[in-house]
């Protein structure tokens, strides 16, 4: 496996450099969508928020997205993670965000749906890509686009991230956006499938799209990284 420190890409952000930035972009941010954050997230949950965000900046960076928006989706991508699920289930259908059973079941799956929903309808966000970036931060979703991988990753592997086989995915992010979505789908089936719990069907899906999209398009074998 290629290391990314011999290609001269950096994986985690510099604490002397990144602050002043994060600053910067955190003022682009709606005051009271900044305020609505901190107080309905916990600390640590906030903090893993601005991980992400860190995070997604760099993907965005390297793979020739939008840092703006990837900041944007990554601060916001946990609006609703830590709603009560009375009060998750309530704004799911209030918002018609129940698509399937395992969501019933499983409610804590609909915390991306509902924070999307409640970025259009209370703040006034209209970007369909900042909107489908959090919605399918967790599940994943067919015809993903960029920004949409570049959440979903940056969440994976932001650099509070401590389980095994963080490192190798959080390199792979960064060398390619579609095998290190079809890494990251995998290690979230197979956490699942240890829980004896059901897989959403949008995850099934967005592999499945990815590896047609990847065949269609001519992508190299699995364990052959895609050097930029």
């Amino acid at each position: 496996m290629p290391s990314l420190q011999a290609t001269g890409v950096c994986t985690e952000p510099n604490p002397s450099s990144s602050g002043e930035k994060r600053k910067d972009r955190e003022e682009l941010i709606p005051m009271k969508l900044l305020q609505y954050l901190e107080l309905n997230l916990s600390a640590d949950r906030f903090q893993h928020s601005k991980r992400v965000a860190e995070m997604a900046v760099m993907l965005a960076e390297r793979h020739g997205g939008d840092p703006e928006k990837a900041n944007f989706a990554g601060i916001t991508h946990d609006l609703a993670k830590e709603m009560g699920t009375v009060e998750l289930l309530k704004k799911a259908e209030e918002f018609g965000k129940i698509k399937y059973e395992v969501e019933v079941n499983c409610p804590d799956l609909l915390h991306g749906p509902v924070g999307a929903a409640i970025l259009r309808q209370r703040f006034g966000i209209e970007d369909e890509s900042i909107l489908r970036a959090v919605a399918h931060h967790t599940t994943g979703a067919p015809g993903m686009g960029k920004l949409e991988k570049i959440l979903y990753l940056a969440d994976f592997v932001e650099v509070g991230r401590d389980f095994p086989g963080v490192g190798e995915l959080r390199e792979l992010a960064f060398f390619d956006l579609g095998k290190g979505m079809l890494a990251g789908i995998n290690l979230a089936m197979v956490k699942v499938l240890s829980r004896r719990r059901s897989i959403h069907p949008l995850s099934v899906e967005a592999w499945n799209w990815i590896l047609g999209d990847r065949n269609e398009k001519g992508g190299q074998g699995w364990n052959d990284y895609e050097k930029p």
